[in-house]
């Protein structure tokens, strides 16, 4: 069956299913919860799983209930803007941005276990607030932050180098906000 989901800014996520709207609270979620993206992960099952960005933190739904991740830090409580799933060296890393702690990576090859990724490893974003993580069909990543875009690209030996991109190279605002499917 065809599903909608939907996420808001006070009462967390909601499920259109058959002309039915259900309404979902994460276990360990306190109202009011907001709910700003959902990112799919492909399963064993026809559903898969779904990832939400939340007021307070990475949300996970199982096929039967959604649930917020526990035990990594200041991450627990992390006002979230955006999830977004890419493949990272061959492995589904679910990238989530935030207001004011930048980016962080969640390895999901077990969703049930997710593990994060050390973040020493990325550049430092321009700006704390991350709006969102993109992917283009070259492999760049793209961070929308308060003060740019930060393209992310992997160098030869796999380090991750980056470019910041500013009112001085083209764009009207250095505050940008994107969610597009493909940046080409």
């Amino acid at each position: 069956a065809r599903e909608l989901w939907a996420g808001t800014q006070r009462s967390g996520v909601w499920r259109l299913r058959d002309g039915r709207w259900t309404a979902f609270t994460a276990r360990g979620a306190s109202s009011p919860w907001g709910v700003f993206g959902f990112a799919q992960q492909p399963g064993k099952t026809a559903q898969g799983w779904l990832w939400a960005a939340t007021d307070q933190g990475v949300a996970r739904f199982d096929g039967q209930q959604w649930e917020l991740l526990r035990g990594f830090g200041a991450w627990d409580a992390a006002r979230l803007r955006h999830v977004d799933l890419h493949q990272d060296d061959g492995r589904p890393v679910l990238w989530a941005s935030s207001v004011r702690l930048g980016v962080a990576r969640f390895d999901v090859s077990d969703p049930r276990s997710p593990r994060l990724l050390p973040t020493v490893e990325l550049p430092p974003p321009p700006d704390g607030t991350v709006y969102s993580a993109l992917r283009d069909a070259a492999g760049h990543t793209y961070l929308c932050t308060n003060n740019g875009v930060q393209q992310l690209q992997r160098d030869p030996q796999g380090r991750w180098r980056d470019r910041i991109f500013r009112r001085r190279d083209g764009l009207v605002h250095d505050f940008v906000l994107f969610d597009l499917d493909d940046i080409d």
